[in-house]
């Protein structure tokens, strides 16, 4: 694909090799259609290159929008803010969440999205370890319904383990390849969200450090900018010695079945159509 970058930078769709140089630049002899076919291959690549390693030059350079306040994407913009520098997010065609080794998913509200990447056959199920929490230490019967059908698969399941202290709660055993945790909230009310959210983090993930393994990766799921910024996971998991690897778009489309709920009482479970998974390793 032939991209034109007009005067402000904003780079347009121009359609095919074959028409695009007639549409974009008018009639060129043969050899300069192959030089500049050329020097846009080279941009494209270029352009990717430094998308991947020096996002604020990148920006600054083709003049991508980087908004971020709301939504998915903050108003169409292939970043994300992290901890002062934008990151691109890489798209998304597919089940994104790592799904690899020995998996632990903590914070499974009803357990829907276990379900949901056993049915398309992402793990086998005997390397597949599924928690939640609940504060009152009470679950409603669906989903200790959809719990024994988990055993029933082979995966094992496990009521009132917390994010916040693996260690004690799930003492012993192996270590993980992946840990998972999909749209945490501290609960509580909202006017204290932002310092409870990012205790939360904090717990989390010097919590997860502890059971992962070797070259293991801990996966965090947020639903728009506003928790990125306040809840600042890429420090937190800086501070338990992980490292922010990558950042992709997350659709709850692609996991059939998916559901998610709040475990907090009489809170209105949130909208998770959309979001960003975030990816650490160690070091």
């Amino acid at each position: 694909m032939l991209l034109r970058v007009l005067a402000d930078g904003v780079p347009i769709d121009c359609g095919g090799v074959a028409d695009g140089f007639t549409g974009c630049y008018g009639k060129l002899p043969a050899i300069g259609i192959a030089a500049v076919a050329t020097i846009a291959a080279a941009a494209v690549v270029g352009h990717a290159v430094l998308a991947a390693l020096v996002p604020q030059l990148f920006n600054a350079m083709t003049g991508v929008p980087t908004g971020g306040g709301e939504g998915l994407l903050g108003g169409g913009s292939p970043t994300v803010k992290v901890g002062g520098l934008r990151v691109p997010v890489l798209p998304s065609i597919g089940p994104s969440v790592p799904f690899a080794g020995r998996v632990l998913l903590v914070g499974e509200g009803n357990f829907s999205f276990t379900a949901a990447n056993l049915g398309l056959g992402r793990a086998i199920p005997q390397n597949v370890t599924a928690t939640a929490y609940s504060p009152d230490g009470r679950f409603p019967p669906d989903v200790l319904s959809r719990a024994d059908q988990l055993r029933a698969m082979g995966a094992n399941v496990r009521l009132q383990v917390d994010a916040r202290n693996l260690p004690a709660d799930l003492a012993g055993g192996a270590p993980f390849n992946t840990v998972i945790f999909q749209f945490p909230h501290p609960g509580g009310p909202r006017t204290g969200a932002s310092v409870a959210g990012r205790q939360l983090m904090r717990d989390f993930f010097a919590s997860a450090a502890q059971r992962l393994a070797p070259g293991g990766k801990v996966v965090l799921t947020l639903r728009n900018q506003h928790y990125v910024s306040h809840w600042r996971p890429a420090e937190a998991a800086a501070a338990a010695g992980l490292r922010l690897e990558s950042v992709t778009e997350f659709h709850q489309g692609h996991y059939p079945g998916y559901g998610h709920v709040t475990t907090s009482a009489g809170a209105t479970s949130p909208d998770v159509s959309q979001g960003f998974t975030f990816v650490f390793t160690r070091g």
